[in-house]
């Protein structure tokens, strides 16, 4: 929807997004950019951070698995 300014960055941003549709169809609210990207101050260390909104509740444990399993994916 917006740009970070960095077409490599956005790209990124892109396909973790579509990772996160595929694993969570319809689950997700909204993505929330923070950190550097965000804030337009990022430097060539910066790394992304990314949180993600879920429509409430896991629904189950394996959801739950899930999610945590693509936290540990982007560290």
């Amino acid at each position: 929807m917006y740009s970070t300014g960095n077409s490599r960055i956005d790209y990124v941003l892109k396909a973790i997004l579509g990772f996160c549709e595929l694993l969570f169809p319809e689950r997700i609210r909204g993505y929330y950019l923070q950190g550097s990207y965000a804030t337009g101050d990022p430097t060539s260390a910066s790394d992304i951070d990314i949180t993600l909104l879920f429509r409430g509740d896991f629904i189950n444990e394996e959801e739950q698995k899930r999610a945590w399993q693509v936290d540990t994916l982007f560290e």
